[in-house]
């Protein structure tokens, strides 16, 4: 399979790892071999490229879990292990949510969560990480209420971390004026919209996140501020289209809302 990747003969290598993986998976004396794992997600991989999405959700889970357990089982085994196992949920995670199944996927950036808590002592940042990437299906299931408190705590240990202008702040302040804004809180939405887009304000342009002004448009069109929001949208436009073209949903959005 190894050599079939090599040169780039992918069919072949899906075939031959999905005979090989369920016997090796099968030998109690390979259970903490950890090219197991990784074999399965490279199969996920495979899975993925060829729109087979359902089987490469089972495979990367099926890495995720064998990862998980061999990572709790080894006494000192190193940090890029750990973050390997992480990458098996989020890229499981990622096919699930593909396959319209966020449900399996919150699940499982929950379950990375919890492994980044236990597992990365000392280092808190990539529990907050988890937990942000999780967020993205709690807001996207509309379960706001639930999401507040977990949102501000991962913006309130990533302030604590990185200070309180670091550009990485830009999305999880984005996000919680999302959710406030949402709940109603305007005055605070606002506030975080305000705060996000100054942390990415001087990043290289690929990297401002025109979603904060898109949000601040979105407040200010909620309380029929049009000439405010019109002047946000107007902003975002500047950002978001460089970025994600003049034809994607979110940039027709905020051009119609800008009035351009």
């Amino acid at each position: 399979a190894k050599a079939c990747l090599r040169t780039k003969d992918f069919a072949r290598a899906r075939s031959l790892l999905t005979q090989a993986l369920p016997v090796l998976a099968s030998i109690p004396q390979l259970a903490g071999d950890p090219n197991i794992p990784q074999g399965w997600l490279a199969l996920a991989t495979l899975c993925a490229d060829q729109g087979d999405l359902a089987e490469a959700y089972g495979h990367a889970q099926q890495a995720f879990e064998r990862a998980r357990h061999l990572g709790s089982q080894l006494q000192k085994a190193p940090p890029e292990f750990h973050a390997f196992v992480l990458q098996t949920a989020h890229q499981a995670a990622t096919y699930a949510a593909m396959g319209q199944r966020p449900d399996d996927a919150a699940r499982l950036t929950w379950a990375a969560h919890e492994y980044a808590k236990s597992h990365f002592a000392g280092d808190p940042l990539p529990a907050l990480e988890t937990l942000q990437i999780h967020l993205n299906f709690v807001i996207g299931a509309g379960d706001f209420a639930k999401a507040e408190p977990l949102m501000r705590q991962v913006v309130a240990g990533k302030m604590m971390l990185l200070g309180e202008d670091h550009p990485d702040l830009s999305v999880p302040l984005n996000n919680l004026g999302y959710v406030l804004m949402n709940l109603g809180k305007d005055t605070e939405a606002e506030q975080c919209f305000r705060k996000s887009w100054k942390a990415c304000e001087r990043a290289p342009d690929q990297e401002r996140n025109g979603h904060a002004l898109k949000n601040l448009g979105l407040l200010y069109q909620k309380q029929g501020k049009a000439a405010e929001a019109a002047a946000e949208f107007k902003a975002a436009l500047v950002v978001l289209e460089p970025q994600l073209g003049p034809d994607h949903p979110v940039v027709k959005m905020v051009r119609e809302g800008s009035g351009a």
